[in-house]
């Protein structure tokens, strides 16, 4: 190719302005009944929160055909912020990202590029400005600020064992953590001191047998995934039993393998099953309204997926884990569940 052609391909690529493709819009349920969750997009590479490669990074990728390599290897556990960013956890990568697709920017934590997480699992803010990561194999909740610098930890000293799932009650100043190899809920205050802990290995209400994931509702009701009882649990901000929610099967309103949970603005509960790969909807009663998303690779598909969470305009993010991306859906309010 002699120097013209390429010249011309190089003001070509300067000179056009390609957007990004628009997402494809899948419904649930089908027509001809009214939709009632849309699914609006996904985030996988970083053109999708809107971050461009420089010139010459897009006129080398013209130029070899570069494909763009995903943000994200096995995200997990996922958080909506109020002010619209996203912590994601991605223990394939052993970093937390903090995605903020209002200002085009992402943020890796730890902020040392020298350091990583063993196994991160899911995170949260605290009521004080600060990060908490779960790490699987340290044991320990780690601190930090948002910057992603470290502030310690929480559970050091054996005190936990398998953290996984955290949810932060900002109201009572009360961070629970399920440890979930010793099948049980711990609950932190602020200053890191173990304030109670919850339940023990068992299949009676308030007890669990290797919970993972927590959510809290407007009313600061904890709902845990109880997995191998194959339930949800909803308990009182004291720690007592409020219903049990669920039990194995392979039908709507039970469950195979489930993983996260979340409680939209009607009180409704979506959880996460890897197994069918599929968000059921359900009523606070356990009674199964909707399922929406099969197995696959496509838009209207997971793979394996964990964490889920509701942001306040009930648009839900779901850790698409082994399709490595974020799955975003909209919970539409003239037809809600």
């Amino acid at each position: 190719m002699g120097w013209a052609p390429v010249a011309a391909l190089l003001f070509s690529v300067a000179c056009a302005t390609v957007p990004p493709p628009a997402p494809e819009t899948v419904n649930w349920p089908p027509l001809p009944q009214p939709a009632r969750v849309q699914r609006v997009g996904e985030i996988r590479h970083e053109v999708d929160l809107g971050i461009q490669r420089g010139w010459w990074g897009r006129v080398v990728d013209t130029v070899l055909g570069h494909r763009q390599e995903s943000l994200l290897t096995r995200p997990m556990g996922i958080e909506c912020l109020e002010d619209g960013r996203l912590l994601v956890t991605d223990p394939g990568a052993r970093r937390v990202l903090l995605l903020d697709p209002l200002h085009h920017r992402i943020q890796r934590i730890p902020s040392d590029d020298h350091l990583s997480l063993p196994s991160p699992i899911d995170a949260a803010l605290d009521g004080h400005g600060h990060l908490l990561v779960s790490d699987s194999v340290l044991g320990q909740v780690l601190r930090f600020d948002l910057k992603g610098r470290s502030l310690g930890e929480l559970g050091s000293g054996g005190l936990l064992d398998r953290p996984t799932g955290i949810a932060v009650d900002t109201e009572r100043d009360r961070i629970y953590v399920a440890d979930t190899t010793r099948h049980q809920v711990v609950v932190f205050g602020p200053d890191g001191q173990v304030v109670r802990v919850i339940g023990g290995r068992g299949a009676k209400a308030g007890e669990f047998n290797f919970p993972t994931h927590l959510a809290l509702d407007r009313h600061g009701n904890l709902y845990v995934t109880d997995a191998m009882n194959f339930r949800i649990q909803i308990l009182d901000p004291a720690g007592r039993s409020l219903a049990v929610i669920g039990r194995l099967g392979d039908g709507p309103g039970t469950f195979s393998k489930p993983k996260g949970v979340a409680v939209d603005s009607l009180d409704h509960l979506l959880v996460v099953d890897a197994l069918f790969d599929n968000v059921q909807v359900l009523a606070r009663t356990g009674a199964p309204l909707l399922a929406f998303a099969h197995s696959g690779s496509d838009a209207a598909s997971l793979w394996l997926p964990s964490g889920i969470a509701i942001d306040a305009h009930d648009r839900v993010y779901v850790a698409d884990t082994y399709n490595h991306r974020i799955q975003i859906y909209q919970l539409l309010p003239e037809a809600q569940p």
